[in-house]
């Protein structure tokens, strides 16, 4: 064989050889790599979920705290819902830092759901906060109910003093108590009038009628105690009669206040809170962020 052509046959195969190293070379260090990424794809993901975990636990937390509020735990609603404000605007934060680190994570699809996540509970937090908003007129109103019924216990009080009065003949105390009878139902009118404007209902409006029937309760109890210092027993037999009418009356109508609380407080409710279910889109694509990172189809 021509020594030229030996030469260049051997520098042939070892050109091919070479080449053939440095293919196996590149496959080893792209296998390398794609390992690399694949570490750090769950690596970050996990340190996404963690965040996602802390976020969620505060949002359970804001609805463990209305429930404890609600049932009389002592936390003003109104206390309540300032923690309330600060904490969303605490956990708005730690969504965007979140939402930073998942835009990072070394997957497109990947990312692309974890920052989802993050975008939904962004929308889940204008929601509560607008809750929140929304909520403090109606407790405000709801609380003013509240109030009514200490004026309703001074007025009850007051009617059983007025008529005890009237029994042993004390008749400048019974005028005294029919006043505070008068006095306490208007009170009751006048916070409904408030109430009303806070939180424009039917239901507050009804309740009215009811203050108004206690007030002429008042009048007439008032009137009863006139009839009995001038003697005249005609009168005030048919005087207590009336009464006894207008205050079967008066406890029909208290049931309207009721009524007026317990639709008040269910408005409270449904403008309040609900900050788990609020997330229900987030957690949903989260959920299925974490079923990709277990089955490796990143």
């Amino acid at each position: 064989m021509n020594k030229k052509v030996l030469v260049g046959a051997l520098v042939g195969v070892l050109v091919l050889a070479a080449s053939g190293v440095g293919y196996a070379a590149y496959r080893v260090a792209q296998k390398g790599n794609e390992q690399d990424r694949r570490a750090a794809v769950v690596t970050q993901s996990r340190a996404v979920d963690e965040k996602l975990e802390e976020i969620w636990t505060r949002l359970a937390s804001r609805d463990k705290a209305w429930e404890a509020a609600s049932g009389g735990s002592g936390t003003s609603i109104d206390t309540m819902l300032g923690l309330t404000t600060d904490d969303i605007d605490g956990i708005r934060k730690l969504v965007a830092d979140t939402r930073k680190e998942a835009a990072e994570i070394p997957s497109a699809d990947l990312s692309k759901s974890y920052v989802a996540v993050c975008d939904e509970l962004f929308t889940c937090l204008d929601e509560c906060s607008k809750g929140v908003e929304d909520t403090k007129p109606v407790s405000e109103a709801y609380d003013i109910l509240i109030t009514c019924r200490d004026d309703e216990d001074v007025a009850i009080d007051a009617i059983s003093d007025a008529i005890d009065a009237c029994n042993h003949e004390k008749w400048s105390t019974a005028k005294t108590k029919a006043q505070a009878v008068q006095t306490s139902y208007k009170s009751i009118k006048s916070k409904l009038t408030k109430a009303g404007k806070l939180y424009d209902s039917s239901t507050i409006a009804g309740v009215n009628e009811y203050a108004d029937c206690g007030v002429k309760l008042g009048t007439m109890q008032y009137d009863l105690a006139v009839l009995g210092t001038k003697g005249s027993v005609n009168g005030y037999n048919a005087q207590i009669d009336k009464m006894n009418d207008q205050r079967d009356k008066l406890v029909e109508l208290s049931l309207l206040l009721n009524t007026a609380e317990t639709t008040l407080w269910s408005a409270v409710n449904g403008t309040y809170g609900h900050f788990e279910s609020r997330a229900t889109p987030a957690k949903t694509i989260w959920d299925k962020a974490k079923k990709s990172v277990a089955a490796g189809t990143y």
